[in-house]
């Protein structure tokens, strides 16, 4: 899903093709995999998805992830509506590099909101796929429901 797509921006969100011989079986963008050959990814700890119009508001529903270099990577996602600094709701998941997980919203605490924010936290350097690089996850398959 492109920057722009549904009147959603990504901030510090970019894609990178998880096939290529230097990621396959190597990474954890490989791993997420799940159609295609592309996955987005955090360049840098904290990233977002935020709709371009002022009265738009969605729904992160689901998406496959995985961490790209780190065990017991942090993922906590929290929404936010209508440019308040505190969020409608926090959700942690712990990924792996080596295993994909089904990411899906809590349905009773997930609102509509304008601003979805991705933050990673912790975990520990995976050796085998490590060469020294941030705490970053990959994702794909991404599910969104417009209000």
């Amino acid at each position: 899903m492109p920057s722009g797509y549904g009147n959603l921006t990504w901030e510090y969100i970019g894609p990178v093709l998880a096939t290529d011989p230097k990621f396959a079986n190597k990474s954890g963008y490989y791993t997420a995999l799940t159609s295609g050959e592309i996955v987005t990814f955090n360049q840098v700890p904290t990233t977002y998805i935020k709709s371009s119009l002022k009265e738009q508001h969605f729904q992160l529903k689901s998406f496959y992830a995985a961490s790209v270099r780190h065990i017991d990577l942090q993922l906590t996602i929290s929404g936010h509506a209508n440019y308040t600094r505190y969020p409608l709701f926090n959700e942690t998941f712990v990924l792996q590099p080596t295993e994909k997980s089904f990411i899906q919203l809590n349905d009773t605490t997930n609102a509509f909101v304008d601003k979805i924010m991705f933050r990673c936290d912790g975990g520990r350097e995976y050796k085998p796929f490590s060469n020294g690089g941030a705490q970053q996850f990959s994702m794909d398959n991404i599910r969104i429901k417009f209000k």
